[in-house]
Parts: structure tokens; C-alpha cells; sequence
């Protein structure tokens, strides 16, 4: 390896690194925000709950895959 390969090698692993973070961060975020929306969906009804809880999940998996590509597409 060359010391430009090294460099980039390092570049990649932070950036990687750094996206990681995002995604969970944003994940937690999401999920916490979901966990307290579906409960007061299921007060009223639980297929509500569910709708909820899926479209979340949903958006929750968006996001974290655009993160990813993101991440793919500056390295």
C-alpha cells in the first residue's frame, strides 16, 4: 500500500464512522418519537397503532439507507 492508499483508506473509515453515528443517532430519534405516537394511537385504536408503527418503520428504514448511500457516494 501506498501512503495515498493509507490516506484514503483512513478517509473511508472516518467518513464511515461518522455516517454510523448519523444513522444511529437519527434511528434513536425516530424510534423514540414512534414509541410515544403508537401509544397514543392504541388509546383510540390498535389498527391506528399499527399504521403508525409500521409508516415509522418505514421512514425509520428510508432514511437510514439514504444515510448509507450517502455514505457510499462520498467515498
Amino acid at each position: 500500500m501506498t501512503t495515498s492508499d493509507t490516506i484514503l483508506t483512513a478517509i473511508a473509515f472516518v467518513v464511515g464512522a461518522i455516517v454510523s453515528i448519523i444513522c444511529g443517532a437519527v434511528g434513536m430519534l425516530i424510534a423514540t418519537e414512534t414509541n410515544y405516537r403508537t401509544t397514543y394511537c392504541a388509546k383510540k385504536s390498535l389498527a391506528l397503532a399499527f399504521r403508525t408503527a409500521y409508516r415509522a418503520g418505514c421512514a425509520m428504514g428510508f432514511a437510514l439507507v439514504s444515510l448509507g448511500l450517502l455514505g457510499i457516494f462520498i467515498n
